[in-house]
């Protein structure tokens, strides 16, 4: 039982990053979790090998960066008005 909860949990955390919306604190306590995870030798692999685990990581990564990126849109824009 404890195997298919921790499999579970794990599926839980890699569909909860990959999604985008109004779950940005809980996004970001799902992509902490799993950084520490994924940094762990002997947990890594299992991480990784989860069905669809690359792909979630991977969405995760593209929607990280497109935040990112609106945000220094939104920052060079404030600079520009200030000048």
């Amino acid at each position: 039982m404890t195997d298919e909860l921790s499999q579970s949990v794990l599926d839980w955390l890699l569909e909860t990053v990959a999604v985008s919306g109004d779950n940005a604190g809980t996004q970001g306590e799902s992509a902490r979790a799993l950084a520490h995870l994924l940094g762990d030798p002997n947990v890594c692999e299992a991480v990784l090998g989860r069905p669809g685990a690359v792909p979630n990581l991977l969405r995760f990564i593209f929607l990280l960066s497109l935040k990112l990126q609106r945000s220094m849109q939104d920052v060079v824009h404030w600079m520009f008005l200030i000048l």
